[in-house]
């Protein structure tokens, strides 16, 4: 059984796959990334980069507000 990968995704060369999995519309495969056998990873999905570093949100009132990235990681590393 092979893989089902979208047309849309991206799965670079250095990635390893197993057998019989399902990879969805733009998602995106890349470093070194093992994935074994029998997995559904659904769209949108990244894998195998960095997290996001966000130092600027938005408020539900439209007032942006910056966040310094020390109080970022504060917030992030109690959780």
């Amino acid at each position: 059984m092979g893989n089902s990968i979208h047309p849309t995704a991206i799965v670079e060369p250095s990635v390893v796959l197993g057998d019989g999995n399902h990879i969805g519309a733009y998602t995106v495969i890349e470093g070194d990334v093992r994935i074994g056998d029998g997995n559904w990873i659904g769209p949108h999905v990244t894998i195998g980069t960095p997290a996001q570093y966000v130092t600027e949100k938005f408020e539900f009132n439209g007032q942006r507000q910056v966040v310094s990235p020390s109080a970022t990681a504060a917030c992030c590393a109690s959780t």
